[in-house]
């Protein structure tokens, strides 16, 4: 590769003639920072951004405090890649090298802002390697049920007490164990949270607490520190399963055991959301707590025609407020019993979607493509973080969840499709929460939550 057929860092510039001094921003994890190189140590007039210097030996790098902390882990290799170069040119590209090293190790793209962890091999130093081949020897080879060659990422299947399967994803960075790795894994937590909550863990003040609570003991041993190696975290994760969410697992299988579940299609051990058929053409969505799973759900909401589901938004209310929700019976004895309703199961021979759910009025289909609902959920939840967190669980639906109220009319929509309509219409009304419009079929006036921006 000709180093010169174009710039690595296209808004890093020269500032003399001999090329000894560069000034200006190259971009590292998706951010673009100031910085200035110079390959002496005299002085000059440094930008007020720039507060931190990095010295390797005649290189100066001085950049902002910010991008000092992402680059000191990895200074001795930027100093032994320094000194085999022959030209300024030769150090940028070595540089790019180890930037982009760095965004794969922690999952973020040098050329986006994404948080998304990218599925590419890297080779791992031999020590590492060794490392992590060591750990997995004591976890166990016949709990790995996916691994790459370089060992840089891997999968360990994990099972609960009630034998459900948990699996974990690691993706090893090169500074391991230095670095923390990326772990993943399916709890009713984010990925983020998840990394935070296995940082902050104390295992020896984990392991105390669970005994007490135990009587029966565990065959479970934690090593008394809290270092970062892979059979720690496996060891963190397994006990986050067993005891902190185990009764949420128990309350989501006695739900989907006991009821016509229509959302999530196929529900992941992580999802807190059900939405379930009650009959009459109505559904209930509702969020269950994950660390008190047995009290009554914080977020309720009724899907239907509003002359049914205004009597049950009714009286739900009257009785959760009467506190009729008594946490030692099922969860769905207990809606059954405050929605004075028995709910319909779905049948062995496989009770078509038709019977229990009409199709949307505007698109003809049960359900939204996957695409659109996840950029429709993309939409909410920005919008979500622009307005305190308070938003409609509809948006979390992919099932027709608008009904035109019009007694005589009721057709039923995607909340997507309904808003596009009335959205195109010159004489829908748009208010800071609303939108109010007329149905596509009978023109009776709808008003819809507004629950992003267009």
């Amino acid at each position: 590769m000709n180093l010169n057929d174009e710039p690595l860092f296209p808004l890093l510039i020269p500032t003399n003639k001999q090329q000894s001094e560069f000034i200006g921003f190259i971009q590292v994890l998706g951010k673009q920072y100031p910085i200035e190189i110079k390959l002496s140590n005299g002085g000059s007039n440094i930008n007020s951004e720039i507060t931190t210097t990095l010295f390797i030996e005649d290189l100066e790098f001085n950049c902002t405090k910010e991008l000092y902390d992402i680059l000191y882990p990895h200074v001795q290799v930027i100093k032994n890649r320094f000194v085999q170069c022959k030209n300024i040119q030769q150090f940028f590209f070595e540089l790019k090298d180890i930037i982009d090293r760095i965004s794969i190790n922690t999952g973020t793209s040098s050329t986006t802002s994404t948080t998304t962890p990218i599925n590419k091999t890297i080779t791992l130093p031999f020590d590492t390697f060794s490392l992590i081949s060591n750990e997995i020897d004591e976890i166990g080879w016949n709990k790995v049920v996916n691994i790459d060659k370089s060992l840089s990422s891997f999968e360990i299947m994990l099972l609960d007490i009630k034998e459900r399967e948990f699996i974990v994803e690691f993706n090893i960075p090169i500074g391991y164990p230095t670095q923390f790795p990326f772990v993943k894994c399916d709890l009713p937590i984010s990925s983020t949270e998840l990394i935070t909550k296995l940082r902050s863990i104390n295992t020896s003040t984990m392991e105390s607490s669970l005994f007490n609570n135990n009587s029966g003991g565990s065959s479970l041993e934690i090593n008394n520190n809290n270092s970062i190696s892979i059979s720690n975290i496996i060891k963190k994760i397994q006990i986050m399963i067993d005891y902190e969410y185990q009764e949420f697992f128990n309350f989501m299988e006695e739900i989907d055991s006991n009821s016509w579940v229509l959302e999530p299609l196929n529900p992941r051990k992580s999802s807190i959301f059900r939405r379930i058929a009650i009959g009459n053409g109505c559904s209930i969505c509702f969020e269950v707590n994950p660390n008190q799973p047995r009290v009554a759900p914080f977020k309720v909401d009724f899907i239907g025609p509003t002359s049914k589901t205004q009597s049950l938004h009714q009286l739900w209310n009257r009785k959760y407020s009467a506190q009729q929700w008594f946490e030692r019976c099922s969860p769905v004895d207990n809606f059954q019993k405050m929605l004075e309703l028995s709910f319909p199961l779905k049948s062995i021979d496989d009770t078509l979607i038709e019977e229990i759910i009409i199709q949307c009025s505007i698109c003809y289909a049960h359900h939204l493509p996957q695409p659109i609902l996840e950029q429709q959920q993309k939409d909410m939840n920005n919008n979500n973080n622009n307005n305190n967190g308070d938003n409609s669980i509809k948006s979390m639906t992919s099932l027709p969840n608008v009904t035109c109220n019009n007694i005589k009319c009721s057709k039923q929509f995607h909340y997507h499709c309904i808003s596009e309509w009335l959205f195109s219409l010159p004489t829908t009304v748009i208010g800071s929460s609303t939108i109010n419009g007329a149905c596509p079929y009978c023109s009776s006036k709808m008003t819809i939550e507004k629950m992003f921006n267009k």
